[in-house]
């Protein structure tokens, strides 16, 4: 029952992915057929990372009250309504308030797996779960592209997404007995009633909490902003067509994936911080490609930059062995939450700067939050978590 629910698991992470690709991928002909600037999309992405961070730090309660099952068809319902809200949208404002269920249920549903699969399973499934992500975030934007590339019709796009989240929200919906089964199993009943909510003030005390933070704010932010500004980018700066744009993305999801795949594979042979460090190395290398203005060059290093998406599922997977199995639940939701202030901040601050600079600084701004991201994981691995941090919480 334990290998069905992780099916399960990986098909309902894969569905969270499935909105997240969507708008960047559409992105390039929505400002143009609603005829509002190109900088707008950061007002949708603050909306959705808004929602997600609230419900991250929420994440400890709402699961200890309701139960990993029913938050993950609950969320996975909601990003389904949400889509196909989009895929009836005529005007800005209606984006808006689609927008608002996205945030809502993505950050619910994802803390409260990471942790599930965190506390119960092994390193790689952690991985092989974010691989899924991956794949979500691959397809959805391939649909997108078949509906501009045919009939230049973003709404068409979202409308083929609804399907898919559909059919996900139905596996999750049968799965309930599954859930309800494996729960009675010793192990995890225990765990679930070690878990304890910890108010996020208390938890920030720690040192090594903040600097995880810190590092959880660039590696999401960096992947929020090839996923919301990479193919405006490419269509923009490097002129190309707007379907061209949404296929050639598909570079940096496909990086993603692979990556995670790979991780899935080494995690339980290696250490998770030799992961982490490996997945930098293969960062900085997109990073350094795309700084040459080269079409070619762009989408090789998107796509090597994709691989920077292994490193939130083992920052994530190293919270119950280092602050503890009781606090894990909140631990994860603070650390979520960072992620999302990174998918918050970082592509918002670079729609307003898209104000007064060209879109082709994009390649330096990418930089500078690499950057940000090897520094604080030098100071993590520096001062990684001691028993005396631990006694502050």
């Amino acid at each position: 029952m334990a290998t069905l629910l992780l099916i399960v698991i990986y098909i309902a992470f894969m569905g969270m992915g499935v909105p997240d690709s969507l708008f960047g991928a559409a992105w390039p002909a929505i400002y143009k057929d609603l005829d509002v600037p190109v900088g707008y999309a950061s007002i949708i992405s603050v909306i959705i990372a808004a929602g997600t961070i609230i419900s991250s730090l929420n994440a400890a309660k709402v699961a200890c009250r309701f139960g990993t099952a029913k938050v993950t068809l609950i969320s996975t319902l909601m990003t389904a309504i949400s889509i196909l809200g989009f895929s009836f949208s005529h005007n800005f404002i209606w984006l808006i308030i689609c927008s608002v269920p996205i945030g809502f249920g993505a950050g619910a549903i994802d803390a409260v797996l990471n942790n599930y699969v965190a506390l119960h399973y092994k390193a790689s499934h952690m991985n092989f779960m974010q691989c899924c992500y991956g794949i979500g975030v691959s397809v959805s934007p391939y649909l997108m592209s078949l509906a501009l590339s045919k009939a230049e019709n973003w709404n068409q796009g979202y409308f083929m997404a609804f399907w898919l989240q559909a059919g996900i929200t139905l596996v999750v919906l049968l799965s309930m007995p599954v859930w309800k089964k494996v729960k009675h199993s010793g192990q995890i009943a225990e765990t679930e009633e070690m878990q304890i909510v910890v108010p996020t003030k208390k938890l920030l005390q720690s040192k090594n909490i903040r600097i995880a933070c810190i590092m959880c704010i660039a590696t999401c932010g960096l992947e929020s902003l090839c996923t919301g500004w990479g193919a405006t980018y490419l269509v923009e700066a490097r002129n190309i067509s707007v379907d061209l744009g949404a296929k050639l993305i598909i570079a940096f999801y496909l990086g993603m994936t692979l990556g995670r795949l790979l991780a899935g594979f080494i995690a339980d042979k290696i250490k998770c911080w030799n992961v982490i460090f490996f997945a930098e190395g293969i960062t900085m290398l997109g990073v350094i490609m795309l700084q040459i203005s080269n079409i070619v060059c762009s989408v090789i290093g998107l796509f090597l930059i994709g691989f920077n998406a292994i490193l939130a599922p083992n920052i994530l997977y190293l919270a119950p062995e280092d602050f503890g199995v009781n606090i894990s639940q909140s631990v994860t939701g603070v650390e979520m939450a960072a992620m999302y202030v990174g998918v918050l901040g970082l592509p918002a601050l670079f729609g307003f700067m898209t104000r007064y600079l060209p879109i082709s600084v994009f390649p330096v701004y990418v930089a500078v939050i690499f950057i940000l991201l090897t520094v604080s994981t030098a100071f993590l691995k520096k001062g990684v978590i001691s028993s005396q941090d631990n006694a502050k919480i």
